[in-house]
């Protein structure tokens, strides 16, 4: 909207064409950077929108949708659009002060870095960091420049859901894999290992890991089959890092001091059992996959068995930033529904804030600090699911229930009393089981 504005200030009529996307119509409709930001300057001369909308042919959605029950079910789109609303519904009672010196829930990202001009803060997040690849000896690799650009969507991905997030970025070395091809890049054991030591060293709440590691044995079985001779050198090397990584998670999910998630590894021949870190810790650790375009299961993600939750993961578009002209990008796997649970868990631990901040009451810091243990993180998750009855899969989460509602009811709200009222019945709702 800010190109319009910016390159056509006297506009006063605007075509809008939609291919029926719902990301893309949320976003014309929202209020806090699409039309209506137009049509509220004081100086527009816009009188009119047309909006053109194109149908897909009916025989052509047989072959998507089965019947009509699956064609009623919420798309994936609403699970990003409600957290969205919340977040919107959030951010005016921070405008409003009714909510300060609220304590910031520290995420550590372990990727390939971010590019800082493409992270979008929203105005509140904050993130600073480190890095562990070999070349950064001369600066040459930091931490705030990504090496293929996948951190700065996993970045965003979080900040999108909570963006009150301290965000510890910690770039790990990665190089091309030769087990999953396709473009695909495979992140150094011993690189990870450091940084998950730094995650916990440097305090992180949440240790988000949106990349797998397969174990030697598999990877050499994969190997063998194009190479005759496996260097054995190799083979002892990899252990040997491998060993690291599986002391560095251990330490990690000691004490229930914070929380691990990490991505399936979306590809079928993987499972739970040969890929690090969750094979390490699989009790102890959040494995996420992906939902398709109607909130189901993507097969993709691999055997249902070792994912923990199902997330959004399959043509995830990307927010808008305000003064960008690039097209709207999509992104696939389960590693956008890694984040997105980063940002999700984060975001409930920063209501517990939120309340303990305004004198709600101590024992909401107490539950921010319980949320770091797996067991009640997972209560509450399940939460959500029941919250919204969603009995066709105890494994997906669909936050347009709870957060959908309260969202509603928070900007319904006319004083701070009353909407901190509606923020206690949330954490109410998501932390029931939690002691």
């Amino acid at each position: 909207m800010d190109v319009i504005e910016y390159a056509a200030p006297s506009v006063q009529h605007i075509h809008l064409h939609w291919s029926g996307n719902q990301t893309v119509l949320y976003g014309w409709a929202s209020s806090e950077n699409g039309m209506p930001l137009l049509c509220k300057n004081p100086t527009s001369l816009l009188s009119k929108i047309t909006l053109h909308a194109y149908q897909l042919r009916l025989s052509s959605l047989k072959g998507i949708m089965g019947n009509r029950e699956q064609m009623e079910k919420p798309r994936s789109d609403a699970w990003i659009e409600a957290m969205e609303r919340f977040r919107g519904s959030l951010i005016r009672m921070h405008d409003k002060s009714m909510l300060s010196n609220t304590k910031r829930v520290k995420v550590a990202l372990i990727d390939d870095g971010i590019d800082l001009q493409d992270f979008n803060t929203y105005r509140f997040a904050q993130c600073t960091g480190v890095s562990y690849c070999s070349s950064d000896i001369s600066n040459g690799d930091p931490w705030w420049k990504s090496t293929n650009g996948h951190g700065t969507i996993m970045a965003n991905m979080i900040s999108r859901i909570n963006p009150w997030v301290q965000l510890e970025v910690i770039k790990v070395q990665s190089s091309p894999s030769y087990v999953h091809g396709d473009g695909a890049r495979s992140m150094s054991p011993r690189s990870a290992a450091d940084a998950i030591n730094a995650a916990v060293v440097r305090g992180a709440d949440i240790i988000s890991m949106s990349w797998t590691i397969t174990d030697v044995g598999f990877r050499m079985s994969v190997l063998s089959d194009s190479a005759s001779n496996v260097d054995g050198d190799k083979r002892r090397a990899d252990e040997n890092d491998l060993k690291l990584l599986q002391s560095a998670i251990d330490d990690a999910v000691k004490g229930d001091k914070r929380l691990l998630i990490c991505s399936a590894a979306d590809d079928v021949r993987l499972n739970g059992d040969n890929t690090f870190p969750y094979s390490q810790a699989p009790e102890l650790i959040l494995r996420m996959g992906s939902t398709g375009p109607q909130a189901n299961r993507d097969l993709g993600s691999g055997s249902g068995g070792s994912i923990t939750y199902y997330l959004p993961g399959n043509q995830v578009a990307e927010d808008r930033r305000p003064h960008s002209a690039k097209p709207v990008v999509y992104h696939n796997g389960s590693s956008v529904s890694t984040a997105l649970a980063a940002g999700l868990a984060s975001l409930i631990m920063y209501c517990c804030h939120c309340l303990h901040s305004c004198q709600a009451g101590a024992e909401y810091e107490n539950c921010a600090k319980a949320l770091r243990s797996h067991a009640n993180m997972r209560k509450a998750f399940n939460s959500i699911n029941r919250y919204f009855e969603w009995k066709d899969d105890e494994k997906i989460v669909p936050v347009w229930g709870p957060f959908g509602d309260k969202s509603s009811m928070l900007d319904k709200a006319t004083n701070s009393e009353d909407k901190i009222k509606v923020l206690k019945e949330l954490v109410a709702c998501l932390c029931l089981d939690i002691k």
